[in-house]
C-alpha cells in the first residue's frame, strides 16, 4: 500500500529550494537568510602627508584652508610646494637654435622665504613638515614631489591663471589629477565650500 505523504528527505528539499532563486537554464543563486545580513565595516581613512602645492596666488589660500582642516582630523602633516619659473634661453651650436632651461637660484632663495612667511601665517607650525622649493614644469614636479614624499592627498586649487605653468593653473590640475598616484582634491571658485578659514581674534590692548 502506498502512502501518500511525503518522504522526510523530500520536506528537507524543498526547505533548501525554497531559500533559492529559480533562474533560467537552471542556474538559481541563493537569497540571504533572515537574521544572518551584517553591515559591512566602513574602511578607515589613513593620512599621513598631504602635499599642497603653492603658487602666492590669494586662491591658494584656500588650498591651505582645505589642508589645514583635512590634516587637524586625521592627524597628518602637510608639505607646501612651490614651483619656480626657470630661466628660459636659447643657444646656437652649430647646428641650429636649442631652447634650454636653467634653474634662478636668486628666485629660488626669494621663494623660499616667501612661502616660509606665508605658512607662518596661514598654518600651524605643528602641521607643517617640510617646506619644498622646485624648478621646472610645474605638474611634473608635483607629482614628483608627492612620490618622493610618499604624499597621501594633493590638495590644489583650480584657478585662471596667466602663466599655464602656474600649480594653480586649470592646465597643471588637470596633468596632475591623470598622472598621481595618489588621490587629487581639486578646489574651484564656483563651488560651496565646506571648510572656513578660521578668524584669528583681534587683539584688545589693556586699559590703564
Amino acid at each position: 500500500m502506498k502512502s501518500s505523504g511525503r518522504s522526510s528527505a523530500e520536506a528537507v528539499g524543498d526547505k533548501s529550494c525554497s531559500r533559492r532563486i529559480g533562474l533560467r537554464n537552471g542556474a538559481s543563486v541563493p537569497t540571504a537568510r533572515r537574521g544572518t545580513s551584517r553591515a559591512q565595516a566602513i574602511p578607515a581613512i589613513k593620512l599621513t602627508r598631504i602635499l599642497v602645492p603653492v603658487d602666492f596666488s590669494r586662491s591658494s589660500a584656500k588650498s591651505l584652508c582645505y589642508a589645514s582642516a583635512i590634516a587637524k582630523v586625521h592627524g597628518a602633516k602637510i608639505i607646501l610646494l612651490h614651483i619656480t619659473k626657470p630661466i628660459s634661453f636659447s643657444a646656437d651650436f652649430g647646428y641650429g637654435p636649442v631652447d634650454r632651461q636653467v634653474t634662478d637660484a636668486a628666485q629660488l632663495r626669494k621663494d623660499r622665504l616667501r612661502l616660509r612667511r606665508s605658512s607662518a601665517y596661514h598654518l600651524s607650525h605643528v602641521a607643517i613638515e617640510n617646506i619644498m622649493i622646485r624648478s621646472g614644469n610645474a605638474a611634473e614636479q608635483i607629482v614628483l614631489a608627492a612620490k618622493e614624499v610618499r604624499a597621501d592627498l594633493i590638495v590644489l586649487y583650480a584657478h585662471e591663471a596667466s602663466d599655464a605653468n602656474s600649480a594653480g593653473s586649470q592646465n597643471t590640475v588637470e596633468r596632475v589629477m591623470r598622472s598621481a598616484q595618489c588621490p587629487v582634491l581639486a578646489l574651484q571658485s564656483h563651488e560651496q565650500d565646506f571648510a572656513q578659514p578660521v578668524r584669528k581674534r583681534r587683539q584688545v590692548p589693556p586699559r590703564i
